[in-house]
């Protein structure tokens, strides 16, 4: 049985790796609940339940010809995993003043909550420097 550690090194792999829905949910409890707190690309934030992480999760992919997430470091305390990560993405289509091909950056703080071995809730800190920076 892998830790929550290992399974949440595993979400962002399958993330990274523009995998298949059903790979993703795998990961994630039914109920899973995902919260984005207001960053530069959602000025409102969102908390977005499986149906809609999956949704976003395609249209993500659309946007994107690749990503990947670096771990910097990681953090486990009961069933509660803390990563703080950077992430990059090549774009696939224009956003703002970037084309395709230019490279988007955050910098990332998780909270990824477990139950019986699966990700439950989600809380994302992003923060994304200027673009094209």
């Amino acid at each position: 049985m892998p830790t929550n550690k290992q399974i949440a090194v595993r979400y962002l792999e399958v993330l990274g790796a523009r995998s298949s829905g059903a790979e993703l949910e795998e990961l994630m409890a039914p109920d899973m609940e995902f919260t984005e707190y207001p960053n530069r690309i959602a000025d409102r934030g969102s908390v977005r339940d499986l149906a809609t992480i999956k949704a976003s999760w395609e249209r993500a992919k659309k946007l994107m010809q690749s990503q990947r997430f670096e771990v910097l470091h990681i953090y486990e305390q009961g069933d509660t995993v803390v990563l703080e990560a950077q992430w990059e993405g090549v774009l696939a289509v224009p956003l703002g003043a970037l084309n395709p091909g230019e490279v988007m950056r955050a910098h990332s703080a998780m909270f990824l909550d477990f139950e019986s071995g699966k990700i439950r809730r989600q809380r994302n800190y992003d923060c994304f420097p200027p673009f094209g920076a």
